[in-house]
């Protein structure tokens, strides 16, 4: 296996989220970490007379939290502009792609339908203003790896 197939600096990685409008917008240049944990609920079913716990696995749970640098220009794919307008909107799903190792064919891609449920701008004395935003699955498909 090459190496090139084994390891990938963040760079590599590419970001698209739809805008208000719900057109997909390669937000890639202003973020700094694309951070996707799925946890899983898990539930007790251990009986009376065991002497060891047993669990079973439950539903799968996929937040997303994409951080960056704020980028308070105009362009159409400037992540303020595209996470600011669609903070908090309900009435519409946004589209999710995230290529953690590039956009070329056999790379995994995590995708779905979200909702942005916050959007926190931050800016300290002294330091770079940086934002976050946490994006949720909006249906029970949740978010889904596959590859390109």
């Amino acid at each position: 296996m090459a190496l090139g197939d084994r390891a990938h600096g963040g760079r590599d990685a590419l970001t698209q989220l739809d805008d208000l409008g719900g057109t997909l917008r390669n937000i890639s240049t202003d973020l700094t970490n694309v951070e996707v944990p799925q946890p899983v609920d898990s539930f007790e079913v251990t009986g009376m007379t065991e002497t060891r716990k047993s669990y079973i696995p439950g539903q799968i749970d996929n937040p997303v939290t994409i951080t960056g640098n704020m980028n308070a220009g105009t362009a159409l794919n400037a992540a303020h502009k595209v996470l600011s307008a669609i903070n908090g909107v309900s009435t519409a799903t946004f589209t999710f792609e995230h290529y953690p190792a590039g956009s070329a064919s056999g790379k995994p891609k995590l995708s779905g339908e979200v909702f942005c449920l916050g959007y926190t701008v931050r800016a300290p004395l002294g330091g770079g203003v940086t934002f976050d935003a946490s994006l949720m699955p909006a249906n029970s498909t949740g978010l889904v790896w596959s590859t390109v």
